[in-house]
């Protein structure tokens, strides 16, 4: 108030805010304003706002200063957002008895979810607190509309789901009705409990069932989420498959296991084979409508089959396509598909169309690393963390309009795992993006966990390795998801130091006993290592490849390495020796076509090389001679086994098992002799698991540094994925 008259303050801003960015972040469907008093439309960024979004953040006012807090509080924005698109708020009465019966009820209307179920106006809404015959529906602490018994019921389930979960993927689903009015459904595996990510997430075209593949102790399965079940199954029949796809009745479903094609009826039995050419690795599938089956072989080729079987057909080869297919989707009563390809790491990424009786592609004007055909005639589009959705003509085979960015929240697990499945009908099943940061831990060989840091807390990339120096004072490893940027931890000094000064440097090692840094970059499909003085500015060029540079082991004589470079088409392990050029040149040292080569660690006196390989069909510890590796071969894990690390005296091989820590003794040799394998301790909740990373490491006096998550939303566990049925419906 000033002089008797009310200022308005605070108006505005947004506007100029999104005036400031050129008009663009309202455009594209960014949310803005304060947290608390946000409308639900406004959380999700929807396009549409109404007046009746300013009558649900006039009532969040009116309820703070009746219940002295906001109905909805939280630790982070992202909590908030969360409760406001989920959770019905507390009825006022709960806090303050005195309120008028007609004031709460008034206020429950205007904090409805549906904008439709709010006050036409700030006028009604007024009108309503004035009116002591209001009545509408009262809901008191003691007596809860059935909208909140289910929220509550479904948000007891999941957590106690995260608490109890095994070793096994489950899905808790919330026990409601089928009538059910909960729009918003919160959803929890193993892969929340283990930091992992949810691969191959297909919806049905209903989007009522979930198909999603998983890894159990190394071995990939197929997991299915029926509508009128709880929890998810392990799909019979489907052991160690991968890219799953439902047939359009929602019978069966195609799946890859041991590079065949196959397919499996929808509540398990024998699978039946159908291909009788080779599925690539990490293939793509799709089921049309017309009983054709699209898969991805050996080679990279765009194949055709019938979901009979018979002779696979040729419709488009890896020669024409250049770069992987990561992603397809089809046309529904057309013969048309849309193809997504990307070269490693996804530096070069395009969206085609195909016709599949001619195999002619036609290139359409967006990026992306996954596609999906909505019905109305639309494509939706993943790129990092954004979906957006434009308008498809199946006769022209073009966009017939621009991309409309419709959310900008999806985690992004190491590209292209865009964590999200549309159905055709428009239902959304995605994972927001994290809200949990890790922290380094030290873990004893009993499992006593101890801080390496009094809780430096960061969010990792989800690329490089972790390192430790050779003195196991500090600690490499890339900070930051969206923009990642290298930094040595000092673990006794406690500080963070930031190593990198270009974009996209990932870093992979330490070299010259400490004193130096291995990292490398990418460009257009070009990977190059270098290494740097940490903290100098100055980096020494050593190596250009065409392929992914994952991991790399430094040996005493400089001028050689050891280089684990990624797909396509397998993983493997290469030696790189320096020239009279000083140039680094490759050669194979541990190279297959037919299974991967990941994780290598050479023994401290580099007569030894330990590595994961799933030529055995899943994730194995081998061990070899160094440098003649065809001289002999021992498997030293024996129910899965990946990431192995040397102990520094190399008489102690450590390796990951299922989500247990391994030990196996090891002689000093000629010839190699090992024990046999010990649990030492199961991994900390919350701790990284994957087996062709090196996600621990061993310091000097024999204690494992992990990093473990940590989350700063309790009610929203990390990697909980969400799904909204019709999200976005048929236009």
């Amino acid at each position: 108030l000033h002089d008797g008259r009310a200022m308005v303050m605070d108006f505005g801003i947004a506007l100029a805010v999104s005036a400031a960015a050129g008009g663009r972040m309202t455009e594209t469907g960014l949310s803005l304003g304060t947290p608390h008093y946000m409308s639900p439309e406004q959380a999700t960024a929807e396009k549409a706002i109404s007046g009746r979004s300013d009558v649900y953040s006039l009532a969040t006012v009116l309820y703070e200063m009746l219940a002295g807090n906001p109905p909805h509080t939280g630790a982070s924005a992202q909590q908030i957002i969360m409760k406001i698109i989920t959770e019905p708020a507390e009825p006022v009465t709960k806090f303050r008895k005195s309120v008028p019966l007609n004031v709460a009820a008034a206020l429950e209307k205007a904090l409805d979810k549906l904008p439709a179920d709010r006050f036409e106006s700030a006028k009604t809404f007024a009108d309503a607190l004035g009116n002591l015959a209001y009545a509408g529906e009262v809901r008191t602490d003691a007596v809860r509309s059935p909208h909140t018994r289910r929220t509550r019921r479904m948000a007891v389930v999941g957590v106690a789901a995260l608490i109890l979960a095994g070793g096994l993927a489950v899905w808790t689903w919330p026990r409601s009705p089928a009538t059910t009015d909960v729009s918003y459904r919160v959803i929890v595996s193993q892969a929340a409990r283990t930091g992992g990510i949810w691969p191959s997430l297909v919806l049905s075209p209903d989007g009522e069932t979930i198909l999603f593949s998983q890894a159990t102790d190394s071995s990939r399965q197929i997991w299915i989420k029926r509508p009128a079940r709880p929890d998810a199954e392990l799909l019979a029949g489907a052991g160690g498959g991968d890219a799953p796809a439902l047939s359009p009745d929602g019978q069966w479903v195609a799946f890859v296991a041991d590079g065949r094609l196959r397919k499996v009826s929808i509540g398990g039995g024998n699978a039946v084979p159908l291909s009788d050419v080779a599925a690539a690795r990490g293939a793509v599938t799709a089921w049309r409508d017309d009983g054709t089956i699209l898969f991805t072989g050996r080679d990279g080729d765009l194949m055709s089959i019938g979901d009979d079987g018979g002779v696979a057909r040729l419709v488009v080869s890896h020669d024409a396509l250049v770069d992987p297919i990561v992603s397809m989707a089809s046309v529904p009563r057309t013969q048309v598909a849309l193809l997504v390809t990307c070269a490693t790491n996804c530096a070069r990424r395009k969206i085609r169309a195909v016709e599949l009786t001619t195999g002619r592609m036609h290139p359409l004007p967006a990026t992306g690393t996954h596609v999906w055909w909505l019905d109305g005639g639309r494509v939706a589009i993943a790129e990092g963390g954004r979906i957006s959705v434009v308008p498809f003509d199946a006769n022209t085979l073009a966009f017939s309009g621009p991309p409309v960015s419709k959310l900008e929240d999806v985690t992004v697990a190491g590209i292209p795992n865009t964590m999200a499945a549309l159905a055709r009908n428009g239902t959304l099943l995605y994972v927001p993006q994290a809200r949990q940061q890790s922290e380094p831990v030290w873990v004893s060989r009993t499992g006593e966990i101890t801080r390496a840091d009094s809780g430096r807390r960061y969010e990792l990339s989800g690329r490089g390795q972790l390192t430790l120096s050779p003195d196991g004072t500090r600690l490499l490893l890339n900070v930051g998801r969206a923009s990642p940027e290298m930094y040595i931890h000092d673990l006794v000094a406690r500080t963070l130091v930031r190593q990198s000064f270009e974009p996209g440097a990932f870093a992979v090692g330490w070299g010259d006993g400490g004193r130096s840094l291995l990292y490398y970059t990418s460009s257009k499909g070009r990977f190059s290592l270098f290494r740097r003085t940490a903290g100098s500015t100055t980096s020494e060029p050593m190596l250009t490849a065409d392929r992914d540079v994952m991991m790399i082991s430094v040996l005493r004589d400089t001028s050689q390495l050891l280089v684990r470079l990624g797909a396509p088409p397998t993983r493997d392990i290469y030696r790189a020796v320096r020239g009279d050029d000083r140039s680094l040149r490759l050669t194979p040292l541990l190279a297959s076509d037919s299974h991967q080569e990941v994780s290598m660690a050479l023994s401290p006196d580099e007569r030894w090389i330990a590595y994961s390989s799933d030529e055995t069909g899943r994730f194995e510890v081998f061990v070899r001679p160094f440098p003649d590796v065809n001289a002999g071969k021992w498997q030293l894990s024996q129910s899965g086994g990946g990431s192995p690390r040397w102990s520094h005296t190399g008489r102690e091989l450590f390796y990951l098992s299922g989500g247990a820590m391994m030990a196996v003794p090891v002689g000093a040799g000629p010839p190699f002799v090992s024990g046999i394998p010990q649990t030492l301790f199961t991994i900390p909740e919350g701790a990284e698991w994957n087996p062709v990373q090196h996600v621990f490491d061993v310091s000097l006096g024999g204690r494992f540094i992990m990093m473990r998550r940590v989350h700063a939303d309790d009610e929203m566990p990390a990697n909980a994925a969400v799904l909204i049925p019709r999200w976005l419906g048929a236009k």
